[in-house]
């Protein structure tokens, strides 16, 4: 018979016989106790025993968090860097250009986020200073 179709027949209690409100019951009391042991490992009394503690514990969670502060922090830093250089190439470009309307566009657009993240005001070299 299939593991599965014994499974259901037991849970089911199709049988009438005495054995098979045995395998009801044992079963049943088994299932009982493996949610309670689950019940107890996710609350953390397994850790009690050595097992891990079920759910993240506010340690795990105040650490990850200075962790993404901190990655938060860097990844500012490398975009306001970045930015930085953008707003240079962008005005030697601008310096060297016949037209120099798309070059004034994009650098009022990168001067624009700059202030976003910065909150300060990015002085724009002349271009002579580029030289």
């Amino acid at each position: 018979m299939n593991p599965f179709l014994k499974l259901l027949t037991i849970l089911l209690m199709l049988d009438d016989a005495p054995e098979a409100q045995r395998r009801w019951r044992q079963l049943v009391s088994i299932m009982v106790a493996v949610f309670a042991l689950h019940i107890l490992w996710s609350c953390g009394w397994g850790a009690k025993v050595g097992l891990s503690s079920g759910f993240a514990q506010v340690t795990d969670i105040v650490e990850i968090k200075a962790q993404l502060a901190l990655a938060a922090d860097v990844a500012t830093a490398v975009k306001i860097r970045l930015l930085k250089k953008s707003i240079i190439d962008t005005r030697i470009l601008q310096c060297n250009a016949d037209s120099k309307r798309y070059y004034t566009q994009r650098l009022e657009e990168l001067t624009d986020e700059y202030f976003q993240d910065t909150k300060a005001i990015f002085s724009v070299p002349d271009c002579g200073d580029l030289r």
